[in-house]
């Protein structure tokens, strides 16, 4: 009843309005109503925004005349992105979020209604290609219902408002905002994490030593990557590495750890051990490697690869063994055995000439 109620007041709209503009009278309503749009981005919570814009388009919908009320094919710059939005985002030296928002405007521009009607438009993501890595872009599409009207029959159309399906009534046509969503490492597997961490064996191992290494990542221009340093004793520092930055130095002792967030499938890490003049005199390094591709080692204390799943980890162990002396003890042996022989003999000689 009241969608029939509501067709039947944009109906008598439409005839005034026509009988006004036959009279050269139009006038119009205010010229810039609007209506919210919201673009946010999902993470896993340990991933910085991606530096990136993301971009919208307005389409005119089709038309259906088959029900009621009729509905209007949109009308060319009837409905358009507010010049002022900004759909940019890039990291900062926050703590990473769980979601990054921003929210801009889509304006009605009533000089472009003339007449009462509901007018349909189609707002998409516009979706780039290739797209920015790690990110699932949404395939939505809003259809948008304008709904213009002539409540005085005075010539002057009016918003009622704008809905995303059509309305039953004009209290049920109120503006109404939308909202895309896209994926970014919370549950498309976009993003990942590399742990590194240090062990020391061998007899004459200094767990207690700080090792030191340079560690870089190689991704897209401006990208930030949280890390989080975990000592001995299990306390946790959080700290960032840039993207195609200098290498950042860290130092680890046995058992302690630096886990790396944020990596796409082509962000390639690298970590050096670095030997400082002699940190590393008489260890032994092996590198073992698990859930990595593996690029390129340039030699026994450089690696370099990308992550395609959670959980990954490269462990250095450093091995230093001192080997017990046993060298002069098989010289002098011989010699101490016929000492030891000697001494027997003289005694039992003695004791037979007593």
């Amino acid at each position: 009843m009241k969608r029939n109620m509501l067709a039947k007041k944009l109906m008598a709209g439409v005839l005034t309005g026509t009988m006004v503009m036959s009279m050269g009278m139009t006038a119009f309503a205010e010229t810039n109503q609007q209506i919210d749009l919201t673009k946010k981005v999902t993470t896993d919570g340990n991933t910085y925004a991606p530096k990136t814009t993301f971009a919208f388009e307005i389409s005119n919908g089709a038309a259906d005349s088959s029900g009621s009320p009729v509905i209007s094919a949109g009308i060319t710059d009837g409905l358009k992105l507010n010049n002022a939005n900004d759909f940019s985002f890039a990291p900062s030296g926050e703590t990473p979020a769980s979601e990054y928002v921003k929210t801009g405007k889509i304006d009605v521009n009533m000089e472009k209604f003339t007449q009462p009607g509901i007018y349909h438009y189609e707002v998409k993501e516009t979706i780039p290609n290739p797209g920015y890595e790690g990110i699932t872009y949404s395939d939505t599409t809003y259809d948008l219902y304008v709904y213009i009207t002539d409540t005085d029959g005075d010539g002057i159309t009016e918003l009622v408002g704008i809905t995303t399906e059509i309305a039953d009534s004009e209290e049920d046509a109120k503006a109404t905002g939308i909202e895309f969503v896209n994926d970014y490492g919370l549950n498309n597997d976009g993003t990942h994490d590399v742990t590194i961490r240090k062990e020391v064996g061998g007899n004459q191992g200094d767990v207690n030593h700080e090792f030191t290494f340079d560690i870089s990542v190689n991704g897209d221009d401006g990208e930030w990557y949280k890390v989080i340093e975990t000592s001995k004793d299990g306390l946790t520092a959080e700290t960032y590495i840039q993207s195609d930055s200098a290498a950042v130095t860290y130092t680890l002792k046995d058992g302690e750890s630096i886990q790396i967030f944020g990596l796409s499938e082509s962000d390639a890490y690298t970590v050096v051990e670095k030997d400082n003049g002699g940190d590393l005199t008489g260890y032994v390094t092996e590198i073992k490697t698990a859930k990595v591709d593996t690029e390129s080692t340039t030699d026994s204390l450089t690696q370099t690869g990308t992550v395609t799943d959670d959980g990954a980890t490269v462990v250095y162990t450093n091995t230093k063994n001192v080997t017990t002396p046993t060298g002069i003890a098989m010289t002098f042996a011989p010699y101490a055995v016929l000492v030891v022989f000697a001494g027997v003999f003289a005694v039992m000689f003695l004791r037979k000439k007593r």
